[in-house]
């Protein structure tokens, strides 16, 4: 072979190194698509922008269209090494018990699996195929343009996982949940305090406070009373802003009054650190919550090597997943991201829609060594020897007796159930008193009926 330039040169030594990788597993991580707005402001369904949504944080087309994009990527990505049909045990799909989460895992499998033309061979025209009770003519039109197939071609019934309670990095993914956790929010008020929340706060209502209030009250916009730019409500007209503009709504006469580019980098700004410095800012909060999912990955990843080791690198074992998917949102990619920064210092990205995480196990057949390719939004941030890896993740996770410790699940569960038996008592108490008034009142009445009946029969 005849090399006539360094061109040509540097591609035959990455191919000759692409050759020397072999795939062994991959998770991907991604936050939820595009979404509407999380703060609502009327029964209209209005944004504090004064655009109407269908619902409070529901996953829009556009975030449907995102997802399955991504899917569509990482078939391209893996094809060689993921089978073109859905198969059981190749690949395992968990998500939070969000909607939004939840939706977007379904599109973005509807992606993976795009290729794959199901082809059941059903005979179709038995009775059998059809549930109990009447058949309609709609039903028999429908398994007509079937044919073979289950359901329509482009459709696909793969089973999702919901994360368990103990899966803290995906269950306390919102201030609404980190009361399982009580520990966590008296820390992320430190946080506050200690990355200078205060002079942000400052800093945007000089700039912005002025015309903001001048745009809601031409828009007749109305905010609470207590609104003030404090920082939470900074994050929420971001967050909002974000929402917005990656819907295309329409924020024109916003234009008119702020240099919207600035506007929308500052917010921008605003919405990193709060998942960098707020959300994942405590390394205590980040290694509690990613000790379980990289437990998990640890384990999944051991299997695939141990495989490996027995020249059974492609197969598929039932326990043993190739592929593993995690739906989930922007503070789990930021929590993510974060404990891999304390540890190997890589840089945070902000977890924007659609962020996507990839970790990849390979085998450098050419070191004889495995080793770990960690990307987010396809930009490759590490490569490390597993081993090493893995050694320096087992040093620092938790086990769930620190867990417990640090977050106390045990005795705010007794709490609870204290509270509601407390709840109950008092519930009983005062249905055994409406039911003595209600016996009393009877006996009463009883007592009136008998008594005029005798007053009559005396007369």
């Amino acid at each position: 072979m005849r090399l006539n330039n360094l061109y040509e040169l540097i591609i035959f030594f990455v191919i000759i190194h692409l050759n020397s990788q072999k795939l062994l597993f991959v998770n991907v991580h991604f936050r939820h698509g595009a979404r509407s707005s999380l703060y609502l402001i009327d029964n209209k369904n209005r944004d504090i922008f004064g655009n109407i949504w269908e619902k409070r944080g529901s996953l829009t087309s556009k975030g449907k269209r995102q997802i399955f994009l991504n899917g569509i990527k990482h078939r391209e990505r893996y094809s060689n090494f993921l089978s073109n049909k859905y198969i059981e045990d190749e690949i395992k799909s968990y998500s939070t018990d969000s909607y939004r989460a939840i939706s977007s895992l379904e599109c973005y499998l509807n992606g993976l699996y795009h290729n794959d033309n199901i082809n059941e061979n059903i005979i179709y025209n038995n009775d059998t195929v059809f549930p109990p009770g009447n058949i309609t003519n709609e039903m028999k039109k429908k398994v007509d343009e079937l044919g073979v197939n289950a359901i329509p071609k482009d459709n696909h019934i793969i089973p999702i996982n919901i994360f368990q309670k103990s899966e803290h990095a995906f269950v306390l993914h919102e201030p609404g949940r980190i009361s399982d956790c009580q520990k966590i929010a008296n820390i992320r008020q430190k946080n506050v305090i200690k990355n200078n929340f205060k002079q942000l706060e400052k800093n945007f209502k000089e700039k912005y406070s002025d015309k903001l209030n001048k745009y809601f009250n031409e828009n007749n916009i109305s905010l609470k009373s207590d609104f003030n730019y404090s920082f939470n409500q900074i994050h929420t007209l971001c967050d909002t802003l974000y929402a917005d503009y990656i819907d295309n709504r329409n924020i024109t006469n916003l234009n008119k009054l702020i240099n919207f580019n600035e506007f929308y980098n500052d917010c921008n700004n605003i919405l990193t650190k709060f998942q960098a410095d707020y959300v994942a800012g405590d390394k205590d909060v980040v290694i509690m919550s990613q000790s379980p999912p990289m437990k998990k990955l640890i384990k999944w990843m051991d299997q695939r090597i141990e495989l490996d080791k027995n020249d059974q690198s492609d197969k598929i074992v039932s326990g043993s997943p190739k592929f593993t998917i995690w739906s989930g949102h922007d503070s789990s990619i930021a929590t993510f991201e974060m404990f891999m920064k304390n540890i190997f210092n890589t840089k945070f990205i902000f977890p924007s829609f659609c962020s996507t995480i990839l970790f990849e196990l390979h085998k450098n057949e050419e070191k004889n060594i495995h080793e770990i390719k960690y990307f987010v939004n396809d930009e490759l941030l590490l490569t490390i020897n597993y081993n090493d890896f893995k050694m320096k993740v087992l040093e620092i996770i938790w086990n769930e007796q620190k867990i417990e410790e640090f977050c106390q699940f045990s005795i705010i569960k007794s709490e609870k159930i204290n509270n509601l038996k407390t709840e109950n008592k008092k519930y009983r108490i005062i249905i055994i008193f409406l039911i003595l008034i209600i016996i009393s009142s009877l006996s009463f009445n009883i007592y009136i009926l008998f008594k005029g009946r005798k007053k009559i029969k005396d007369n």
